[in-house]
């Protein structure tokens, strides 16, 4: 569990220095993205786990991203991930059609990607709440 909470607090910094979150500095509003595929029959959360642990090092220092969440449901079974961005622009430099595509390959699915921007973010581990700036200031 401290593994987790060192991790929080660290990836509650990222979200704080965050160009996307500075005062006086925001260029686009924030962008959640949420991924989803099909996973083997049968696979449990343990296997998607070490699935999931093997992408870990692609994501820890992606340009733009703030923080990513896996997800698994055993009743798909279904993977995915919910990831925070800076802006829809750094999302899409992800999400391409090769990256959907090596998706597919690897896992025998084609992914589906779904796009939120995201207005206000509460943030219980800095104790913070952001909120994109109204267009008239």
């Amino acid at each position: 569990m401290r593994f987790l909470k060192t991790a929080m607090i660290a990836g509650a910094s990222v979200l704080a220095a965050s160009s996307a979150f500075a005062d006086g500095h925001e260029t686009e509003t924030p962008t959640t993205a949420i991924v989803t595929f099909a996973l083997p029959d049968g696979m449990t959360e343990l296997q998607a786990r070490d699935l999931f642990m093997g992408s870990v090092d692609t994501f820890a220092e992606m340009p733009g991203l703030i923080r990513k969440y896996y997800l698994f449901d055993e009743a798909g079974p279904v993977g995915g991930g919910v990831y925070l961005w800076e802006s829809r622009s750094a999302a899409e430099a992800l999400y391409t059609p090769a990256w959907r595509e090596g998706l597919a390959e690897r896992l025998g699915a084609m992914p589906q990607v779904q796009y939120f921007t995201s207005p206000v973010i509460v943030d219980n581990v800095t104790d913070e709440v952001w909120s994109a700036p109204d267009a008239h200031d």
